[in-house]
């Protein structure tokens, strides 16, 4: 094989034998076969997943949150030697409008399960049913979802 990349390398691959081109070029086009499938699956990684329903959340001092989730389709493989790709729902944010009509778009925070979103200073958490809004450091209310 050395012979071949010495011999591409300095432009003299009509002096080769045909089984050292074959050789040559089998492994150039697996090479390129290789990067294409890369390309492609990393294509499939993370792709925009159509719009979640709308959560519809009451809180226990009368705010509402109508929570709108912005997510991706993640491609995943678990399950060790014998795992399969499958495809999981990831949150990257959400855009929260308030009973007054104040639109606000908050971001994704890592969690084990549910999901919690904040932009700093107002924060939604939820698991279930159930989540907490926090405005700055001392308002926390917590909310039940309604639909």
């Amino acid at each position: 094989m050395s012979q071949v990349l010495e011999a591409a390398y300095k432009g003299t691959l009509s002096e080769m034998t045909n089984p050292q081109l074959h050789s040559f070029f089998s492994v150039r086009m697996l090479g390129m076969l290789s990067l294409l499938a890369s390309a492609n699956m990393l294509n499939g990684c993370a792709t925009t997943s159509e719009p979640t329903p709308p959560l519809l959340f009451q809180c226990d001092r009368g705010t509402t949150l109508n929570v709108q989730l912005r997510t991706v389709d993640v491609s995943v493989m678990r399950g060790g030697k014998n795992a399969f790709p499958r495809v999981e729902k990831r949150t990257t944010g959400a855009n929260v409008t308030l009973t007054d009509g104040t639109a606000l778009e908050l971001t994704a925070q890592k969690v084990a399960s549910g999901f919690k979103v904040s932009d700093g200073h107002h924060t939604l958490w939820s698991k279930g049913n159930v989540a907490s809004w926090t405005v700055g450091r001392t308002s926390i209310e917590q909310c039940q979802l309604q639909r």
